[in-house]
């Protein structure tokens, strides 16, 4: 990439996949959620910085709109979720915390078993990460598992996220700010789409009158 950009003022950004298609991507264990991620911006940040923060992907379309010139609100207003890290790799450390307070990755049973089908039963789950801790929420499946099912991992002290900590009493503080973390996560999501219902409206004789009020 540097001989090929040499002498050029090119932003260059690439991430990868994390393994082969459709198998590795199907969990939400850190070697499927977590991506290779290299940044080359000349006049921004220097080169031969690797920086530990919380990062998604989608961060890269307020990156590219902020190199493209857009300011901050136009940015806020297009994708509030998305942050400029531009900031975060010229100055590391420091801006580590202005990215996200925590990140936090669905997986909706989008990959395939060793038949060429979907996963049966479904596997549907969600990772939230916060500082040293992360979240697995196993959801409902139906006929099979009736609860949502939690684990937790200290990614400090066990990186491979081996230790379930979620039945650990010194672990339950953490363990119930990341679960209300989750529920505000996901609510939000799905609010995010709109109204399921678009924007048609009964006709007025078919309102329903509220005796509540």
């Amino acid at each position: 990439m540097n001989r090929w950009a040499a002498g050029r003022a090119i932003d260059f950004i690439r991430n990868a996949d994390p393994g082969k298609p459709f198998f590795c991507a199907m969990s939400v264990f850190d070697p499927c959620t977590r991506v290779p991620l290299i940044m080359r911006l000349p006049g921004v940040a220097g080169g031969g910085r690797r920086i530990r923060g919380l990062v998604q992907l989608h961060d890269l379309a307020a990156t590219f709109l902020a190199a493209a010139g857009f300011g901050r609100e136009e940015i806020a207003d297009m994708m509030p979720d998305s942050r400029d890290l531009a900031p975060l790799s010229r100055d590391g450390p420091a801006r580590v915390q202005e990215v996200h307070d925590f990140v936090a990755t669905p997986y909706r049973n989008s990959g395939i078993d060793d038949t060429g089908r979907g996963w049966d039963p479904p596997i549907n789950a969600t990772m939230l990460r916060r500082g040293r801790y992360k979240l697995h929420a196993y959801h409902p499946v139906a006929g099979k598992q009736t609860t949502t099912l939690y684990r937790l991992y200290n990614m400090e002290a066990d990186p491979r996220e081996t230790r379930d900590l979620s039945r650990d009493s010194a672990h339950a503080p953490a363990m119930e700010e990341l679960k209300s973390l989750l529920i505000g996560w996901l609510l939000k999501s799905d609010l995010a789409r709109g109204s399921r219902g678009g924007e048609a409206l009964p006709a007025k004789e078919e309102l329903i009158v509220n005796a509540i009020k």
